[in-house]
């Protein structure tokens, strides 16, 4: 895919003001007509494809209110793209925005209903709630919609395996955890202490 490019300099490090697109390397900017073209043409949908890089990068470097800003103006470019809106809940949930991550996850189902990895978020916003239930209600419609071998699998079912055990089913919370672990799951001995469950249960032959 073609990333859109300044047409002075070339930095792909475009970013919108007040509504205008401007060069963050050059400080070029473009004129009303110029954004106009870009914004409607099929550049508008590489440009946001480099803030969501770009939010990725961010994201990584623990730079919040930077990723959040790169996902607004992707979305000023192209605001019907799923994965703006998941990421941009994701961020607002890793702040305590509840309600706005929630808003954010329902775009994303609004835009394409079978987005699993969407449902597996609203689960972690009802899991951070305390409301076991019902999160693992969301994180069973995700894992429904989503591949086995996705890495959003294993994390939505590592996830799925907490709320499992905080609602009570330790037994089940394991068998999900080691399954979890055997597709690439990462965080299963964290999620074994937090739920009280013996370090050994990864080993016992559910």
């Amino acid at each position: 895919m073609q990333i859109l490019k300044c047409q002075a300099c070339g930095s792909s490090d475009l970013v919108t003001e007040q509504g205008a697109l401007v060069c963050s390397f050059c400080g070029r900017k473009y004129t009303r007509e110029e954004n106009e073209q870009i914004l409607s043409g099929p550049e508008a949908e590489a440009l946001a494809f480099s803030y969501i890089a770009k939010s990725g990068e961010y994201h990584q470097q623990g730079q919040t209110s930077l990723e959040i800003q790169a996902l607004l103006n992707a979305l000023q470019t192209n605001e019907n793209i799923p994965d703006i809106w998941v990421r941009l809940g994701r961020a607002y949930r890793s702040l305590g925005a509840h309600e706005k991550a929630l808003s954010c996850y329902e775009k994303a189902l609004s835009l394409n209903p079978s987005d699993g990895v969407a449902y597996g978020n609203i689960g972690a916003v009802y899991l951070i709630r305390g409301q076991f239930q019902t999160a693992c209600e969301y994180y069973e419609k995700g894992l429904s919609l989503i591949s086995p071998n996705d890495v959003d699998y294993a994390i939505t079912l590592g996830n799925y395996a907490l709320a499992v055990g905080q609602g009570g089913d330790k037994k089940k919370a394991a068998k999900l955890l080691k399954e979890a672990e055997r597709l690439g799951y990462q965080n299963a001995d964290t999620i074994r202490k937090k739920l009280g469950l013996s370090f050994l249960n990864k080993f016992l032959p559910f």
